[in-house]
């Protein structure tokens, strides 16, 4: 067996750790509960691979408390956790070094398995009649006045509505609430929003986003509308119904609705709603952004470039020649200079300024 065909065998085994480890760390920033704390022994317990991704990711993550954690599990890190994050940042370059590496071989092996628990991909039909459970009885909360909710490019925002719920806004996000007697509502405006939403059996609590109307009780749930009016939404908590919204009014659905269980992920473009399972550690990640961390697993550089610009003013010019160039690390929310760092060192992607401000990207190799 030649050395590129054992990192091929490989592959799969280290995209996981490395999946896995983002999912500990994000955990271990909101802080571990007992049993969670014995299941990352266990983890760390099963694979040697798992203890290196774990410290290796670390150089990401730039809270004490997440780093005063690891330096207990690994004492004879402790001083390479303890630098400050200018000096850190070469764990997370050797961290995305080591993605880098994979996923260039795995341009040589497209069809390599990935190992994952997650069922398979379904469509199912726009208007789906289903039963709904009954919602859980809270105290009537006395209705508010619309109000408009935004975040700045490069901002994020956490609000109490006067429900109690509670809901997240990433960067570039803008929401207008409508609550009244009959029932609450949220229009989506642009963006994305993490909503967790309190308990209130007289009132539907529904969100509006493209054309689509979702409603949830006691429910936590994220929603991203796209810039072709796409939505795609993830429950993490409780049933989510989804149905066609036949005006600009938060109203009642249209249709019989379609329901979307914890742990799956709605992608609602034209045509039937398309649902995809996730397992814990995928939703982790998918939500690693309330973090202000990005997640890449061997997206085309363009499409990687589109998702940071979400989060940036600066304008990226990518050479046509690498637009394709798969692309896969953890990379903080903004750090364009860790960004282009990471691009150099573990894609061989050069940078600089053009003289109207923008970033060109180009091949090392190639003569600017």
């Amino acid at each position: 067996m030649t050395a590129s065909s054992a990192e091929v065998v490989r592959l799969p085994n280290q995209r996981r750790a490395r999946e896995e480890a983002s999912a500990w760390i994000a955990r271990l920033d909101r802080g571990l509960t007992a049993d969670e704390r014995r299941a990352l022994d266990e983890w760390l317990a099963a694979d040697s691979s798992h203890s290196a991704a774990l410290v290796g990711l670390a150089g990401l993550w730039d809270r004490a408390d997440v780093l005063g954690e690891l330096a207990e599990l690994f004492p004879l890190e402790q001083q390479a956790l303890a630098k400050p994050r200018a000096m850190r940042f070469a764990l997370g370059a050797c961290a995305a070094a080591l993605v880098g590496a994979a996923v260039v071989v795995a341009l040589n092996y497209v069809a390599a398995p990935v190992e994952s628990s997650a069922p398979a991909v379904v469509a199912i039909p726009d208007a789906q009649p289903t039963g709904a459970e009954p919602p859980t009885a809270a105290p009537p909360v006395q209705a508010v006045a619309q109000q408009v909710y935004e975040t700045a490019v490069g901002e994020q925002s956490t609000v109490r509505l006067s429900d109690g719920s509670i809901v997240t806004l990433n960067t570039d996000s803008s929401i207008e609430v409508r609550y009244d007697d009959a029932q609450r509502g949220v229009l989506l405006k642009r963006g994305e929003v993490y909503f967790e939403v309190a308990h209130d059996t007289d009132r539907p609590f529904r969100v509006s986003a493209g054309d689509r109307l979702l409603e949830a009780v006691g429910t936590a749930f994220n929603v991203r509308l796209g810039p072709a009016n796409d939505v795609r939404m993830m429950v993490t908590e409780g049933k989510v119904s989804v149905a066609p919204r036949v005006s600009a009014a938060l109203q009642q659905p249209s249709a019989a609705p379609a329901i979307v269980a914890a742990g799956n992920l709605a992608v609602m473009q034209e045509g039937p709603i398309v649902v995809q399972g996730l397992d814990a550690t995928e939703i982790e990640v998918q939500l690693s952004w309330q973090r202000g961390m990005l997640v890449f697993d061997g997206e085309p550089l363009e499409s990687v470039l589109l998702e940071i610009g979400r989060y940036t003013t600066v304008v990226f010019a990518p050479d046509d020649s690498i637009r394709n160039v798969r692309v896969g690390g953890y990379f903080r929310a903004g750090d364009i200079d860790g960004l282009l760092v990471a691009l150099r060192e573990s894609f061989d992607i050069d940078s600089r300024q053009t003289a109207d401000g923008r970033i060109a990207l180009f091949p090392v190799t190639a003569a600017r």
